[in-house]
């Protein structure tokens, strides 16, 4: 027997949530493995994000077309563009799980965007890192020293690290 396409929705959107609950797994697995340089996590955690990527687009446009399905259920011919105009539209018996569904997802949503912020401020900070070290062993160095009234200058010092006559 066919399942009605508001049971079929909350079935996709469970999945999706899922899937994303794992790219926040990943997501926490990338910090640790950025912040103890692991190379080697690093890249199974790029792999295992690329395939729960994959898996949340086709979810992501399973439940745009079963949405679709759903209005037509429910004889309304409006285009609802979110999911929260959805809840809105159906049945009372639908909506609570359809809200906390919602609102969950909407909660891993945010956790795993602060979590790709802070991902993408370490690698930064690496990268930094990285280019004053390149700097110091092959071009001039900045060198911090204090001023007349003590406070902390930026001077360049035509230094380089691998050359003993500069």
């Amino acid at each position: 027997m066919p399942r009605h396409p508001i049971e079929t929705l909350l079935s996709r959107l469970r999945e999706t949530h899922q899937v994303y609950r794992g790219l926040l797994k990943v997501a926490e697995d990338k910090k640790t493995h950025i912040l103890q340089n692991e190379l080697e996590g690093l890249r199974a955690d790029i792999e295992a994000e690329e395939t729960l990527s994959r898996k949340g687009a086709d979810l992501n446009a399973v439940c745009d077309d079963l949405r679709g399905e759903c209005l037509r259920s429910l004889g309304r011919d409006d285009e609802a563009g979110t999911l929260e105009e959805l809840t809105r539209l159906l049945p009372a018996e639908w909506r609570e799980p359809f809200e906390e569904e919602r609102s969950g997802l909407k909660s891993t949503l945010r956790k795993l965007r602060d979590c790709n912020r802070m991902n993408m401020a370490l690698v930064n900070s690496s990268l930094d890192l990285m280019e004053g070290l390149l700097a110091a062993l092959f071009g001039t160095e900045t060198v911090s020293t204090y001023g007349r009234r003590g406070k902390r200058t930026r001077t360049g010092a035509a230094a380089h690290a691998l050359n003993a006559k500069a």
